[in-house]
């Protein structure tokens, strides 16, 4: 015990304060998302399949839990939001890129005829967020993977519902 202790200690020493390693952590686990999750889908050309590969690699991040809580962005969220501070000004970024960029792969998959243009991208992008979300924190809460699966299947069903192909609800 006193042996982490004074590890730690030198940890926090090196980075000047826990404030600073802590967002030197999440610019770390910033840099790890980016090259699993968004990388591998933007080789994907603008569309439904991009949006789709965002989604899939998403919850293989989560899933196969190379951060023990899943999404690490997921749980230190749900620490540090009632927290101000630059840890969660940080946090709260970070997501809001995400939710940004599920936006705009939205709105590029409307451009090139894959979703409906009366779709509206943010309310869409908040949905397969949510989505997302809550499979991550019920995996955690349950011990189980299969709600990955269900994720999974409610990301299909939903984008089934707003694609070109479908026709729109009628009011």
């Amino acid at each position: 015990m006193l042996a982490e202790l004074a590890v730690g200690s030198r940890l926090i020493a090196h980075f000047g304060s826990k404030e600073q390693l802590q967002l030197a952590t999440i610019r770390a686990a910033r840099a790890i998302f980016v090259t699993t999750v968004i990388e591998p889908a933007l080789l994907i050309p603008a569309g439904l399949g991009r949006l789709q590969a965002l989604l899939e690699t998403w919850l293989e991040y989560s899933s196969d839990r190379r951060f023990p809580g899943g999404c690490f962005f997921a749980r230190a969220s749900h620490e540090h939001a009632a927290r101000p501070g630059a840890v969660r000004d940080a946090l709260a970024a970070a997501d809001q890129e995400w939710v940004d960029l599920i936006t705009r792969t939205v709105v590029e998959a409307q451009e090139v005829g894959d979703i409906r243009a009366d779709v509206d991208p943010a309310l869409l992008a908040f949905d397969l967020v949510a989505y997302l979300d809550s499979a991550n924190l019920r995996s955690l809460l349950t011990g189980s993977n299969d709600v990955y699966d269900q994720a999974r299947q409610a990301i299909t069903e939903r984008l089934a519902s707003v694609s070109a192909a479908a026709r729109p609800p009628s009011a």
